[in-house]
């Protein structure tokens, strides 16, 4: 990412998706407002979901294939899309949630 300030160019580099949900953990946080109960987590456990629900998903590369979108050995996803998107990752792990526990925690009509 690029910007000017006062006519001097600055260039900042891209912060990772874990680093994103803790800083709009805190803003949440302080704003009082509520959120996706994962901001509410602390960062060890909040990655802890993350992970495990990342790495269950494939995305479609093409005619009937998939690939994996993480790879939990690197502590990354495949594509820098994904991986430099916090709230597209939040998307994804929220999808997987309510897939595994609806029948834990079901879904009023």
């Amino acid at each position: 990412m690029e910007f000017t300030i006062g006519g001097v160019a600055y260039k900042a580099r891209k912060m990772d998706a874990f680093t994103q949900l803790d800083i709009v953990s805190l803003i949440v946080k302080e704003r009082g407002a509520e959120a996706n109960p994962i901001l509410a987590m602390n960062p060890e456990d909040r990655k802890f979901v993350m992970v495990s629900c990342l790495s269950l998903v494939e995305r479609e590369i093409g005619p009937n294939r998939w690939g994996p979108i993480w790879i939990r050995e690197a502590g990354r996803a495949t594509d820098p899309t994904i991986n430099d998107n916090a709230f597209l990752q939040l998307e994804i792990v929220n999808e997987v949630m309510k897939g595994v526990f609806s029948t834990f925690f079901p879904v009023s009509p």
